[in-house]
């Protein structure tokens, strides 16, 4: 969600606010990438017999929180972003500053009128602000540092839910009742093909916030202008809060989820027959083997394993 989705949504307002450039970008990615590789590779090797996978998605998620949090950080360490304009208060272009003479191209030898073939090739605004004056100083130089290793945490954090997370999910329910593993690893498979367009949207709605909120614009900045920067770093906030959350029950849980013995229903050669062609999952009494319904009981138990 927020590296498919909110972070390609902000990518051109880091590159407006801090002065990046598009090698600089490549980098906040490689350094996500990188460390996402190795750190998969790693956590392959785990075995669900010997470690906690819950608490080590929890860890990790704490560890993805952080990372989001230090994303921001550069908002507060750059100070207070400044649109500025020009000695006349006006925008100009070297488009606008050509002369419009038609004279010279007409091949008759004709003439227009002065008033004519002098005109602007377009009109001045005259409320424009320009970007900020953001030369490079001893904050931006430091910004991307803090944007590479945010996102370096941000690969380790997000690593064990593409090798832990599905078998975790395929050991406890494959157990209990065959037919839910499949569907809860389809669902945890479509989080994940939804969250890019979630996060798209969650950036388009933090963008229409100003930069530094809660300080207002000026009164000739708006959203429609060239100068206008979006709160990028509010949904980084949220989405860290929301990992830390998150993370929070997965630490506690323990490192298998305790199942009620199955035990598969007898068969006798008169009702043997009626079974054939039915799926495995259809044999598996829900009441024997299924999941337990008393799921909210258990819940005080999770900070004592």
């Amino acid at each position: 969600m927020v590296i498919s989705g909110y972070l390609s949504s902000i990518i051109t307002t880091l590159e407006r606010r801090f002065d990046l450039t598009s090698r600089q970008v490549g980098y906040l990615y490689s350094s996500l990438e990188v460390t996402a590789v190795l750190s998969t590779a790693g956590f392959s090797f785990l075995d669900g017999r010997k470690h906690n996978r819950p608490r080590i998605i929890g860890i990790c998620g704490f560890i993805l929180g952080f990372g989001f949090l230090l994303f921001a950080l550069p908002h507060w360490l750059s100070g207070a972003y400044r649109p500025t304009a020009d000695s006349s208060g006006v925008e100009r272009s070297a488009l606008c500053d050509r002369r419009l003479n038609l004279s010279d191209l007409l091949s008759s030898g004709g003439s227009l009128p002065p008033a004519f073939s002098s005109q602007r090739l377009c009109a001045e605004s005259e409320t424009t602000l320009k970007f900020g004056d953001n030369s490079i100083s001893t904050d931006y130089t430091v910004a991307l540092p803090l944007f590479c290793l945010a996102m370096s945490l941000v690969g380790l954090g997000t690593s064990p839910l593409h090798v832990l997370a599905p078998t975790f999910l395929w050991d406890n329910l494959s157990e209990r009742h065959f037919s839910n593993a499949f569907s809860t690893t389809g669902l945890f498979y479509s989080a994940a093909a939804l969250g890019p367009a979630c996060g798209f949207i969650a950036g388009a709605a933090f963008l229409q916030v100003y930069i530094d909120h809660p300080t207002r614009p000026p009164s000739s900045l708006t959203t429609y202008n060239a100068a206008w920067l979006g709160a990028w770093w509010m949904g980084m906030l949220v989405f860290g809060g929301l990992a830390f959350i998150t993370s929070s029950p997965a630490v506690a849980f323990p490192r298998r989820l305790p199942a009620q013995p199955c035990t598969p229903p007898l068969l006798d050669s008169s009702t043997e027959t009626t079974l054939v062609g039915r799926s495995f999952g259809s044999l598996v009494n829900p009441r024997i083997c299924g999941v337990s319904t008393t799921i909210p009981a258990p819940l005080p138990q999770l900070p004592l394993n």
